[in-house]
């Protein structure tokens, strides 16, 4: 009989503050969380369409693409559903994370790739996560970064979250 209810949970190391802290990641994914990324330039005036949006595990999952999708003529892909720890986790004592990680990106010719890492997803919770695209420059590259440059997210400093 394989009883997964009386499993620890997987320790994780992770540096905060300087110092290693074990950090539980919850083995539960039976919530779900719905994502809708919204693309656009100019300040979120312009929508962008045909943006490919592809939606990968975290790293520490193997990183492979689960989808990718294309936005609409209104910027918006369509909603999807994502595994997460139920929300009873967040009720656990401990460092259990209440939340699933995922990786985006979005391309788009003509524009910068942006990379969006650690971006969270809670369960019962439908999220929109907004990207600003930035044009290519079309006389060279002043800030010299070459058009298949990406641009990175980490979780603490995405913006849109």
């Amino acid at each position: 009989m394989n009883d997964k209810s009386n499993e620890k949970p997987q320790m994780l190391q992770t540096e905060e503050n300087g110092r290693a802290e074990p950090k539980v990641k919850s083995e539960d994914m039976s919530g779900e969380g719905r994502l809708t990324v919204r693309v656009y330039t100019a300040a979120g005036a312009i929508p962008l369409e045909d943006a490919i949006v592809i939606i990968r595990d975290s790293p520490s999952a193997g990183g492979g693409i689960i989808v990718s999708l294309r936005t609409d003529r209104s910027g918006m892909t369509p909603q999807i559903s994502l595994p997460a720890p139920p929300k009873a986790t967040a009720q656990q004592p401990g460092n259990v994370k209440p939340y699933s990680t995922y990786g985006i990106d979005v391309i788009l010719p003509g524009y910068y790739t942006p990379v969006f890492e650690n971006v969270p997803i809670y369960d019962g919770i439908s999220s929109v996560q907004n990207v600003g695209m930035i044009p290519l420059p079309e006389n060279g590259y002043p800030d010299s970064r070459r058009p298949d440059d990406m641009i990175f997210y980490p979780e603490s400093n995405s913006p849109g979250l």
